[in-house]
Formats: C-alpha cells, structure tokens, sequence
C-alpha cells in the first residue's frame, strides 16, 4: 500500500534539521562546561576546614559529625578517599576539578568545592 507523500511524519529536511541539531549540540557543550578550578575548599556547615590550591599533591583528613573523612589532592583533581559515612556516596562520586564542582557528606555535613579565582560567580556552565 503506497502512502501519499503529504501524509509522511519524517521527510529528507527533517533529516538535515536533526543532523543539524545534533552537530550543534557536540559542538557547543564542550564549550560550555565550567573551567578548571585552582583552589579546594573543605567546610562543615558553613566553616571553613582547609583550602589547598589543586597544584599540591596531599593527603589530609577532617571531621565530620559522625566521624573521620579522608582527602587526596592529585594532579589537579581531588577526591574523597574514605568515609565514616554509611553509603560512602562522597567516595564513590569520585574525582573533581572542574571549578564549582562540589563533593558532599551529607551525614559528616561536610562539602568539598573546587574554586577558582577567575570564574564568574554570577554564570554557571549551563547559562553560558
């Protein structure tokens, strides 16, 4: 059974409209994501534990409310190593260096954020 051709759903333009789009989009969000952050802030509730800039390689611990948390500094990148934490979900989220990137123990009420001192506080990556 032919169908007519005004009743198609997907034509040959709609194919190049989503190639397009598609070609736009690879091309912008690489562009898009935050830059690198150069400092590291450790705080418990609104109190500033420790900040080390991401250049140091270090390894230092804090306490949380419920216990000790350790933190590894690394070729710019910083990570939460163990936990007192029940879910470790502050582990498993692994590695951050992306500038307002933000690593948080909820039960230890600690946060871990990448700063940078060029970053535009009032845009974030996906407002650009």
């Amino acid at each position: 059974m032919n169908v007519p051709t005004h009743h198609r759903i997907f034509g040959p333009l709609d194919a190049i409209v989503i190639i397009l789009m598609i070609t736009g989009a690879a091309l912008f969000f690489p562009l898009a994501r935050a830059q690198k952050g150069d400092t590291v802030a450790v705080y418990h509730y609104d109190k500033i534990l420790a900040t080390y800039p991401l250049s140091t390689e270090k390894h230092f611990n804090v306490r949380g409310d419920i216990g000790k948390m350790a933190i590894e500094i690394r070729n710019g990148k910083v990570r939460v190593n163990t936990s007192s934490c029940l879910k470790k979900i502050c582990v498993y989220h692994g590695w951050i260096q992306r500038s307002h990137d933000q690593i948080i123990c909820a039960p230890n009420r600690v946060m871990i954020e990448i700063q940078s001192a060029t970053a535009r506080k009032d845009i974030d990556a996906v407002s650009r």
